[in-house]
């Protein structure tokens, strides 16, 4: 610190002054202050040591006989005095130091000084005491406390509040030291909030103290339901609980006397089951979660019977329609039960005109139907209803179900009379309706085989049987249908006849042609044949009819669209009364390998291209064009069609044209000219084994040099009309 120079003392022939510095060390509740004097010599010289210094002030101590001798220019200390000055809190604490020279040969030299001490720092406030109280679901009232402290002085608090264990947030901040309470309106049903408060003061922030788990009512569990299961009752829930609250399932409809039967359930738990319960009442259960501090919301479930009535019959069978008179039906429904238990009883009533009085019936039966006879009349109304386990409840009646009563109609052999003997394998039969129009079912068994005919028509009918195996008993079963069926009648019919001899065949590939010759000979027997029948077997066993040959001819019926692998063909004789011997044969794969083309009835022209001719095969979809306006170009549409062309070129190999009479090169000018002008289908076959339908375009022929005939054509696969 800086010296300061009390006034000049002047006297015997020299000028003194005393000067005062304070050195101080501070602590956290008092500074020492440390005071220093130093004499100072402005003119002349000084010689005394008899003196006395006296500190005066705030500090009381003299010092005798101090070193008073001095020269001008000259200056030292002469003494010191220490003492302690408090520091006080909030304001500094001033102080003042005199000094002077007693019994000093130049006068009295004196200085004053004065001097500080910085305030001392409050302490922080003392955590407050706090108090929280529920006033309703939509208020709190928090207050809080503290014990005054000069030393940490209050000058405001801060009050926070969280919801749900969520993020603290301040609800009330004052600079009023002495404000003690605070209303939160900001609360609400459903929720646990937690409070804090601290105290603020110049010396900081006092630590939080905070107040955990203020519950509000919460909210009642959602969704409950009880449900049967078993002898059981299933009750569950939605929990809308927070915090740490607790599940309790009641029985009944109230928490008042109501048997607590779960006890306290934590929270996430959504189900409790109910068991040992008397299972001919009625249940309701009541749901409830409650706080830590006692406070419940509850929800009562729906009324559940563990015996119960079930639910209208369904199902209801025969329902519209027509039913014979005087003729049993059966009555049938589906049992509903909504207690899980089997059918024990039902009621079944009927009507026989809308709006008439009822017959009921009584049935102590799990059976679901009901069977009589039904009379005659315009219209056959009825419905039941049913018991289950519990035999007091009833379901409700069902819909009403209705029939109309009908004759039956009589089905009628015409033709032939019963015990005839047919003389061949097929047979006419003729017969009728005695109500019409009418639908008809025949059935014709012989041996294991039962084939099944139906039709419909005036009243009259005449079906043609084949196939009927030779000696044998062949039973008709006939039954009609006009509103209602009729009963069945049945005939009997004797099958005896004469076969024709079985024939032969032979199946073989033709080189030339590509197709395959088919030779169907018939041989004498007990019965002439009239023709014979060639069928291709198709893979799932049907037959394919070919063509149809002379009786005891050795002609050939050619199949072009024969598959290269192979096939199985069945040669037929036929008697003039129709019966009918069959034999198989059997062709291998194809021997040669070429392209082949073949048309005209019969097969009759045939043409075959060398081994190696080129063909290129194009598929593309089918697309229609659509021209529309205010477009550039047309739009497509494309179709389910695929098309496909084939381009074929090389040299003949072979040809045929039907005229023996021409040279070759005549032959196959008009062989080429008739394969593009013919309307009969052209079947191509390729060297890959692929078969296509279609007809030729384009024909191109040219005679090579070397002899022989080159040829080009266009082929588009096609059906024909």
């Amino acid at each position: 610190m800086a010296i300061t120079w009390g006034p000049v003392q002047s006297g015997q022939g020299a000028s003194v002054q005393l000067g005062l510095d304070f050195s101080t060390a501070t602590q956290a509740t008092s500074q020492t202050v440390v005071a220093i004097v130093y004499l100072r010599c402005t003119a002349g010289y000084v010689s005394d040591n008899y003196n006395t210094l006296v500190f005066y002030g705030d500090v009381s101590k003299s010092i005798s006989n101090v070193n008073g001798t001095i020269s001008a220019g000259q200056s030292h200390e002469v003494g010191r005095a220490t003492f302690t000055v408090p520091r006080l809190q909030g304001r500094a604490n001033a102080y003042a130091v005199g000094a002077r020279l007693d019994g000093y040969t130049v006068g009295t030299p004196s200085v004053t000084k004065n001097g500080s001490v910085p305030s001392a720092g409050y302490n922080s406030p003392a955590r407050p005491l706090l108090y929280v109280t529920r006033q309703s679901d939509s208020r709190v009232q928090i207050t809080w406390d503290t014990t005054p402290d000069p030393g940490a002085p209050v000058h405001g608090f801060n009050l926070e509040q969280r919801e749900d264990g969520g993020t603290w947030r301040r609800i009330m901040n004052t600079a009023d030291g002495t404000l003690r309470g605070w209303t939160d309106t900001s609360v609400s049903r459903g929720h646990v909030y937690d409070y804090r408060v601290r105290a603020v003061g110049p010396g900081g922030e006092s630590e939080w103290n905070t107040y955990n788990g203020l519950y509000m009512t919460p909210f009642a569990p959602a969704s409950v339901v009880a449900a049967r299961d078993g002898q059981d009752v299933v009750v569950t829930w939605a929990n809308r609980g927070v915090g740490d609250y607790t599940t309790h399932v009641w029985q009944g409809d109230t928490t008042a006397g109501a048997a607590n039967l779960s006890g306290p359930l934590d929270p996430g738990v959504n189900s409790f089951r109910a068991t040992g319960l008397d299972v001919t009442k009625e249940y309701v259960f009541t749901v409830g979660h409650i706080t830590p501090d006692g406070l419940t919301a509850t929800t009562v479930s729906n009324t559940v019977r563990l015996l119960a009535a079930p639910l209208a019959p369904t199902n209801l069978t025969p329902d519209g329609g027509y039913q014979p008179i005087y003729a049993n039906v059966r009555f049938s429904w589906s049992h509903n039960p909504t207690d899980g238990t089997a059918q024990s009883k039902y009621e079944f009533r009927y009507r026989t005109s809308q709006g008439g009085a009822w017959n009921t019936v009584t049935g102590t039966t799990s059976n679901q139907y009901y069977s009589r006879s039904l009379p005659s009349g315009s219209i056959f109304e009825w419905q039941v209803r049913t018991w289950g386990q519990d035999i007091t409840k009833p379901s409700e009646w069902s819909s009403i179900a209705a029939v109309t009563p009908a004759t039956r109609p009589t089905a009628s052999f015409i033709s032939p009379a019963a015990q005839t003997t047919i003389t061949s394998d097929r047979a006419t039969i003729e017969f009728s309706s005695s109500r019409y129009p009418a639908s008809y079912t025949l059935k014709v068994e012989s041996g294991d085989e039962t084939r099944e005919y139906q039709g419909y028509g005036s009243g009259q009918f005449t079906r043609t049987l084949t196939g009927l195996p030779n000696n044998s008993d062949v039973m008709l079963w006939l039954k009609v249908h006009n509103k209602v069926e009729s009963g069945a009648v049945t005939r009997v019919l004797k099958v005896k006849y004469a076969a024709p001899a079985e024939p032969t065949g032979s199946a073989n590939w033709v080189g030339d042609t590509g197709v395959v010759g088919v030779h169907g000979v018939s041989r004498d027997g007990q019965v002439t044949t009239d023709h014979v029948n060639v069928y291709r077997q198709q893979a799932d066993g049907t037959l394919v009819l070919l063509g149809t040959l002379p009786a005891y001819s050795y002609d050939t019926v050619p199949d072009p669209v024969a598959p290269l692998t192979g096939a199985t063909y069945v040669v037929e004789a036929v008697a003039p009364s129709g019966s009918t011997r069959r034999v198989a044969v059997a062709v291998g794969p194809a021997p040669v390998q070429a392209t082949y083309l073949n048309w005209g009835a019969g097969v009759a022209k045939w043409v075959r291209f060398r081994h190696n001719p080129t063909t290129t095969v194009s598929t593309g979809r089918g697309v229609v064009e659509q021209e529309f306006a205010g477009h550039a170009l047309p739009r497509v549409v494309f179709t389910d069609r695929v098309s496909r062309q084939v381009d074929i070129g090389g040299t003949l190999a072979g040809f045929y044209a039907g005229d023996t009479d021409s040279t070759p090169d005549e032959q196959a000018g008009m062989l080429l000219d008739d394969l593009a002008m013919t309307d009969t289908p052209v079947v191509v076959r390729l060297v890959t084994g692929e078969t296509f339908t279609g007809y030729v375009t384009g024909v191109k022929a040219s005679r090579a040099l070397w002899g022989g005939w080159q040829a080009s054509l266009t082929f588009v696969e096609a059906e024909h009309a």
